[in-house]
């Protein structure tokens, strides 16, 4: 914990919300303070963990990504932030109030941290008792035991202010005001089981798998959840580390992807699957591909294209990931496994809320839209015949300074035909030079790479070489 953090805390005065035992907030990006979490929980359990506690809301003025933020703490350690329209809400009320710098404290409970053995743990989250706010899972249960009764009925008919704490005499502030939930459009049993996976990978190589995130849905709940960092034997690129945040050094001495391939078969294998866009089913069939492990087998949901389906206005555009939950109202660090296969979930539910259409439904009009997806094609040129290296096929693999498209370029105009594959015709397959001395180390190869051995090992004749002789040659 930082010093200034620590003083903040302890010398700043703090007022508490009193809640009503519901800790029906989500904290959001909880994911990046797994450490912190596992210190204050106590260490992992094999039935994980259900903590009462106490979280301090601190209003984040300086913080550059967002200056409404409201950062929330633990004993002084980082936990997550409130959601955003909640950080607003809440921030707005304390500045009626005339107390914009003001901290708070409310309970809150921290739960998961479960370990059921190699390679099985869950991951900490982070709940709040904030009561003017009604947990998802709380409704629904009342909902399932009252059908007649609308989630309207189920809200607290009174909000519950901040209790004054002696002796700085501080004022009561009325956090939020109630906020009705949309009647739901199908019963929850309608939305049948599913899980939700997104992966982040360490570069252009859809095999190179560095995170999974999984999450099960059951009848409109999520019920389970797990994320592991994984080492893909490979290189990381600046571009995906600047996207994902994950390094070389996060995932030294993790898991291999043929590690945890027993555990990702026991969450898709005769499974619903989903996943926002296509990209999470070709890196987990490339990397079961690379490792020559059996498929997986389920059945997959793109949830792009149900959003393009459930809602008009985003059938052409806008029917990215963060673009639709913000449209929901679902709040989530982006670019984390995890919280992007959470989010899918509820891109899901919310689409099934929104037609009436249940989940087995969705599966087979994904299926139809699917087949209608056209997809941008690889990277093909024909070579300048005039060129020095005419007569050359080249196929480029692995994470290159330039880009593929400039690559392609430089190879044409010395007379190169560019293919995106290796086959019998190629002569020369060029590696990322960081990808060279990955595999003076025992990395894995990709599979163009083995598909090259193998030609050459049949008597094929293929030049492989580095991007930096490669950029020599066509000088």
């Amino acid at each position: 914990m930082g010093i200034f953090r620590w003083i903040r805390e302890r010398f700043f005065p703090v007022s508490t919300i009193d809640g009503d035992g519901t800790y029906g907030i989500d904290v959001i990006g909880e994911s990046y303070y797994q450490k912190n979490l596992s210190r204050l929980a106590g260490g992992r359990l094999p039935e994980g963990h259900f903590k009462t506690t106490k979280a301090v809301l601190i209003c984040e003025d300086d913080n550059p990504k967002d200056r409404q933020a409201v950062l929330v703490t633990i004993d002084g350690e980082a936990v997550g932030y409130l959601p955003k329209p909640i950080a607003r809400k809440y921030r707005a009320q304390l500045q009626a109030k005339g107390y914009p710098k003001i901290k708070t404290s409310c309970g809150a409970v921290i739960t998961g941290g479960c370990y059921r053995g190699k390679n099985v743990s869950g991951s900490f989250n982070v709940k709040l008792d904030l009561p003017s706010l009604v947990s998802e899972k709380r409704v629904k249960k009342q909902l399932k035991s009252r059908k007649k009764e609308t989630a309207e009925s189920l809200l607290p008919a009174e909000s519950i202010g901040v209790a004054e704490m002696a002796p700085d005499n501080l004022p009561t502030i009325d956090i939020l005001e109630d906020k009705p939930m949309p009647v739901l459009a199908v019963a929850p049993e309608m939305k049948g089981v599913f899980v939700a996976v997104d992966v982040e990978t360490a570069n252009s190589e859809v095999s190179s798998i560095c995170q999974i995130g999984l999450a099960k849905f059951e009848d409109g709940t999520l019920v389970d959840e797990w994320s592991v960092l994984i080492d893909p034997e490979t290189a990381f690129s600046k571009t995906n580390i600047k996207i994902h945040g994950i390094t070389e050094d996060d995932v030294q001495g993790a898991l291999k992807f043929a590690d945890v391939y027993e555990t990702l078969c026991k969450w898709l294998n005769s499974n619903i699957v989903a996943s926002h866009m296509p990209f999470d089913n070709r890196a987990l069939n490339g990397a079961v591909e690379k490792y020559g492990l059996p498929p997986f087998e389920c059945q997959w949901i793109d949830t792009a294209q149900v959003v393009r389906n459930a809602w008009d206005e985003y059938s052409q555009k806008g029917y990215g990931l963060a673009n639709i939950c913000n449209v929901i109202g679902y709040e989530f660090a982006h670019h984390n496994a995890l919280e992007d296969a959470k989010a899918c979930g509820h891109v899901l539910l919310a689409a099934i809320d929104k037609t009436g259409k249940p989940v087995n439904e969705w599966l087979k009009k994904e299926r139809k839209v699917r087949r209608a997806v056209e997809y941008a094609p690889k990277i093909s040129m024909d070579g300048n015949p005039a060129g020095k290296l005419a007569g050359e096929i080249i196929v480029f693999t692995g994470d290159l300074t330039m880009s593929r498209a400039e690559a392609a370029k430089l190879g044409a105009s010395a007379g190169c035909t560019v293919r995106a594959g290796v086959t019998k015709k190629t002569t020369i397959l060029v590696l990322g030079d960081q990808d060279l001395s990955r595999l003076a180390k025992g990395s894995v190869k990709s599979s163009k790479h083995k598909k090259a051995e193998e030609l050459m090992a049949s008597g094929q004749s293929i030049r492989i070489i580095g991007e930096s002789e490669f950029k020599e040659l066509v000088s």
